[in-house]
């Protein structure tokens, strides 16, 4: 089921920010952040080894820590009046920067200063949400990314890295390459969908990766190859062994700062 949500100017006692003549009031707010997280952001394995293994049970905290980071720095930014263009994220705990030090650690704090570094004035909205599969993108992200450009306009970049957790936890190819396809449709030409990360045979995330590109040829899209710039090395995964370490997301801002042309290929 689709999850309808609209932001209309509205006037009234309660108004908190004011972006291009838009009224946002914060009831209205409050319909559509924080995001909610879903019950299983942590599966039963990773629970089950965060009660054994320290180095999954660190990383497993970084979860509600992470997420309240980003959840605050929404409203922060949503609550001031500014006119630079919008950068929006969907995607799941690894847009959240889990396994990095901090939440910034990640590929989108990563990315978002080097950005800043470069001149693009932008204000940052993370949507994205641990645990998240494809279908949670569509049924929790996208309404809310859709009611916000329906009240400012079309982001200046979008930017959606989703996928990961199906190729772990399903062999269903033909789900996920239709829930891709339905994400893709709903994106503005110009979006950056990234490339599921690949370790190992991964043959679903190698499949599912040839759907992302071709969705991105078909919509007017840009596929960012973040398994390209990835190295063995010692440091570059989490201690859960799962998530990337700052390091490894340093590896994948490679491949995202090429897909939104910061650095050339």
């Amino acid at each position: 089921m689709r999850m309808v949500l609209s932001l209309s100017p509205r006037r009234g006692n309660h108004e908190i920010a004011r972006h291009h003549g838009c009224v946002i009031e914060k009831s209205r707010l409050d319909e559509l952040l924080p995001v909610p997280r879903p019950t299983n952001s942590v599966g039963p394995l990773g629970r089950a080894l965060g009660r054994v293994v320290p180095g999954v049970a660190a990383t497993v905290a970084h979860v509600d820590e992470y997420a309240d980071y980003w959840d605050a720095h929404n409203r922060e930014v949503l609550s001031q009046v500014g006119t630079d263009p919008w950068w929006v994220v969907m995607g799941d705990s690894t847009a959240q920067g889990v396994g990095a030090l901090s939440a910034r650690g990640g590929w989108v704090g990563q990315l978002d200063d080097q950005l800043r570094l470069a001149g693009r004035r932008h204000r940052l909205l993370n949507l994205s949400v641990s645990g998240a599969r494809a279908a949670d993108l569509i049924e929790v992200q996208l309404p809310r990314y859709e009611a916000f450009m329906a009240a400012w306009g079309t982001p200046e970049l979008t930017i959606v890295a989703i996928g990961a957790n199906d190729s772990f936890r399903s062999v269903n190819v033909a789900a996920l390459r239709s829930r891709l396809a339905h994400i893709a449709e709903r994106l503005p030409k110009g979006s950056v969908m990234a490339l599921l990360p690949v370790a190992g045979p991964a043959t679903v995330a190698r499949l599912a990766n040839r759907t992302v590109r071709d969705l991105c040829q078909q919509h007017g899209m840009i596929p960012a190859d973040i398994n390209r710039h990835a190295r063995v090395r010692r440091n570059r995964l989490a201690s859960d062994g799962f998530h990337p370490s700052e390091l490894g997301y340093s590896e994948w801002t490679i491949g995202l700062a090429e897909a939104v042309s910061l650095i050339d290929r």
